[in-house]
């Protein structure tokens, strides 16, 4: 019942005939309770025999439904639920509301304050909250079977617990708001859909004709025990006197109706009527009260209970009236159109008009009155980037975006009365700009990363050079403590890296809002002027990244994650190309364990790396962005450690190395037979440490007095403001960054061994005998004149 159409739970757009039909005879026997109840002022056919049935049906069919066949997509779903139960709930709860103020002369507050609590209607509010917690619950458990059955167990136990008014616990809850006890049993039953469609292939066995018949005759036993007990089967308001033999009922009385329905098919009222149940059940009590006071004033009283199904017939076309028309002519009510969306915040609005209000912000004056520059983005027809958030599959990790939309503009950049550069209106390949959200994580988040792409190469940071200038920028958005970037990138240059991105902070206002401080930042790619230097033709930058599984094409790798690609673009690899990149990632791979490393990679650029992030204490291991160039596909060519990127969790591991230190490549590193690279990187840290402590210090020390450190502070407190939430200062952030600096220095002087002399690499294979390595153990391809040592003897090339 969560969603009404169930295309698009299928890449075909093919309905599931079998669903609609399920949710049609249950919508029909809920409709039959409430005629019962308003026409004959009772309950002729008890309740235990298939009222709770028909609503685990609802739940069941909106847990199998929730994840459809291209994946789990956070944003996708949250907008389902937002416009197909969300905005319905609020329409129609207002409209019956306003019907019963006028015409039964209701308490105004009281309706309304129903509303907002979510006790307007039962089902709604529980399948409302039952949607997010799933929701929820598949974010953080990955989809992995074992956890969503545990929290599976967990809504049934805490629904029982808190909710149950048979023998209520101590922990009973009430008040019930959003019916909250309803929507933990409504999860239990919305998993048990999602397990069944996991398993499908299994549980399609039990759909014979022998397992139908006896599961029918297994749940007419049931029934039987239920009515001669006497047993309390209530799911609105939890009231459950007999839970296993309720929770047995369940299962089989889903599992028969489950096989009834998928040897029916489709049934064309039926399935009508589920396909549409979103309308019918919000009048399914309001139509039966109609047609009761109707023939009431008829004179036509119940006394046979063929008049029941009389008028069951008229509220079913009362409901079925309805439901056309609002699908046919106001399908937005429902969340069928992208007007949906304009009905739920008008809705909403008028509910909570004092919330609505824009918050104050700072004008583009007050902005451009700083000493930073302003980036302001004007976008064509106003329009904002979107895309669908996903999560990784099962044995995966992380949460990424997909399907980023590429949004036309143009970009703008001030600094106090300059303008420092005008992209000009969108001209594709003349002018302007695209930009889109970026990030992992991060792209889930209000605020958003974003990546511009420029129609005409420019160096947005306005150096004076034209070897600086290209098409791609990132606005970058530091997720805790602003000057981790400020760190981050300095200790890269500091250990020597072979390039630093380049970044300013700024404000930056997209089309006429104000949406925070960023930094502007060099991206990660190809420039041989001014970035990664790689050959167009044969080079490559990649990247050992633990979201591979959301990129396009991969290359495997032999630890936990595999590699993705910044150049070549994908659709410049060749079968040849692939089959090289693949074998040489693998012979990387295996050299670290070997002891043959110094032939593919560069030694020093990846001990450097390490260094700054043993430095910085970096905690997160997979996120360490771990960028690598090779500069062509010649042997000569070895695997270089390209800049650190991502100082999102620095500063965290206080008395221990980096993640990164005991993972991937570097466990095998440093544990080698062949000390080469650990050697090096000791000696690197006693060459560099004494002028890498002193040097941050001095600049953290520069910045706390500087004009650019209260502009951050002015342009953090805006952005704190603009995103409702709390920052440390800039000076909190300078003092806890010289802190750490200042202790880091002290236990990596405790833990660090002493300067060692670089030992002669060592093979498990034999070296061939024109192999030449110099003394940081790279092999050379070509030999210069000079004086080369070989086996302990000197040999001079003229």
């Amino acid at each position: 019942m969560a969603h009404i159409s169930n295309t698009s739970e299928s890449d075909s757009g093919t309905r599931l005939h079998w669903i609609d039909t399920m949710r049609g005879i249950s919508m029909i026997a809920v409709l039959l309770y409430h005629t019962e109840v308003y026409y004959t002022g009772g309950i002729i056919t008890p309740y235990q025999c298939y009222v709770h049935n028909a609503l685990a049906a609802f739940f069941f069919a909106s847990g199998y439904l929730f994840v459809s066949d291209r994946g789990f997509s956070f944003t996708r779903k949250l907008k389902s639920i937002a416009l197909s139960l969300l905005l319905p709930y609020f329409v129609f709860t207002v409209i019956l509301g306003i019907i019963k103020i006028f015409v039964m002369g209701a308490d105004a507050g009281e309706v309304f304050s129903k509303i907002i609590q979510g006790q307007a209607s039962w089902f709604i509010a529980a399948l409302i909250v039952a949607e997010l917690l799933m929701l929820i619950t598949l974010l953080i458990t990955r989809g992995k079977t074992i956890f969503i059955t545990l929290v599976m167990l967990l809504a049934f136990a805490a629904s029982f617990v808190i909710g149950n008014k048979c023998n209520p616990s101590p922990l009973h809850y009430a008040q019930n708001l959003w019916y909250v006890n309803d929507g933990l049993m409504a999860l239990g039953i919305m998993i048990c859909g999602y397990l069944y469609r996991r398993y499908e292939h299994v549980f399609n066995r039990l759909h014979t004709p022998l397992s139908t018949s006896l599961l029918s005759i297994l749940l007419l036993l049931i029934k039987i025990m239920m009515i001669k007990g006497d047993e309390s089967t209530v799911i609105g308001s939890v009231e459950v006197s007999n839970i296993p033999l309720f929770l047995a009922d369940i299962v089989v009385s889903t599992l028969f109706l489950v096989s009834l329905c998928k040897w029916l098919g489709r049934v064309f009222m039926l399935s009508w009527t589920g396909a549409h149940s979103i309308v019918y059940y919000f009048f399914c009590g309001a139509a039966p009260a109609l047609v009761a006071f109707v023939l009431d004033k008829i004179d036509f009283p119940y006394s046979n209970y063929w008049q029941v199904v009389i008028a069951l017939i008229l509220a079913f076309d009362i409901c079925t009236i309805i439901a056309y028309l609002t699908f046919r002519y106001l399908p937005y009510l429902v969340g069928k159109r992208k007007s949906g969306t304009s009905a739920l915040l008008f809705v909403l609005a008028l509910l909570f008009p004092q919330g609505m209000n824009a918050q104050q912000q700072p004008d583009i004056a007050a902005l451009r009155a700083l000493s930073m520059p302003v980036v302001v983005i004007n976008t064509v027809d106003g329009e904002e980037p979107t895309g669908e958030y996903v999560v990784a599959p099962e044995g995966c990790n992380g949460g990424s975006i997909r399907n980023a939309t590429k949004v036309p503009g143009s970009i703008v950049i001030y600094k106090g009365d300059e303008t420092l550069y005008d992209s000009g209106p969108y001209e594709e390949g003349a002018s302007g700009m695209t930009y889109k959200i970026r990030g992992n994580w991060s792209s889930w988040l209000p605020k958003k990363p974003f990546k511009i792409k420029l129609e005409k190469k420019a160096d947005l940071l306005c150096r004076g050079d034209k070897k600086y200038k290209d098409r791609n920028w990132l606005l970058i958005k530091e997720e805790y403590m602003l000057l981790s970037l400020y760190a981050g990138t300095e200790i890269n240059r500091l250990v020597e890296m072979s390039w630093t991105p380049a970044f300013q902070f700024v404000n930056v206002v997209i089309n006429g809002d104000f949406r925070g401080l960023y930094a502007l930042c060099e991206s990660v790619r190809r420039n041989t002027d001014c970035r990664l230097n790689v050959d167009n033709l044969t080079g490559y930058i990649l990247e050992y990244d633990p979201y591979w599984w959301n990129e396009d094409f991969y290359v495997p790798s032999g630890y936990n994650e595999n590699y993705t690609f910044k150049h070549p673009d994908v659709e410049d690899f060749t079968e040849e190309s692939v089959s090289y990149i693949s074998d040489a990632v693998l012979q990387m791979e295996q050299s670290a364990t070997d002891g043959t490393y110094p032939m593919y990679i560069d030694v020093p650029s990846f001990a450097s790396w390490l260094l700054a992030h043993d430095i910085l204490g970096t905690q997160d291991g997979l996120g360490s962005n771990i960028f690598m160039t090779k500069y062509n596909n010649t042997t000569a060519s070895l695997f270089t450690m390209a800049n650190l990127w991502d100082f999102d969790t620095i500063c965290k591991k206080e008395g221990t190395w980096a993640t990164i230190h005991n993972m991937y490549l570097f466990k095998d590193l440093l544990s080698s037979g062949n000390t080469l690279f650990k050697d090096t990187y000791i000696n690197r840290y006693h060459e560099l440490s004494p002028e890498i402590f002193n040097r941050i210090d001095f600049l953290l020390d520069s910045l706390s007095t500087s004009t650019l450190a209260s502009d951050l502070q002015q342009s953090k407190q805006w952005d704190c403001e603009r995103w409702d939430f709390s920052r440390p200062s800039i000076e909190e952030e300078i003092t806890t960054l010289r802190q750490w600096f200042a202790n880091r220095k002290t236990w990596m002087d405790n833990n660090m061994p002493a300067v060692s002399a670089i030992s002669r690499p060592s093979y498990n294979t034999p070296a061939t005998s024109h192999s030449c390595f110099d003394v940081q153990g790279r092999m050379l391809s070509n030999l210069y004149k000079g004086i080369y040592i070989k086996d302990g003897k000197k040999y001079i090339c003229k």
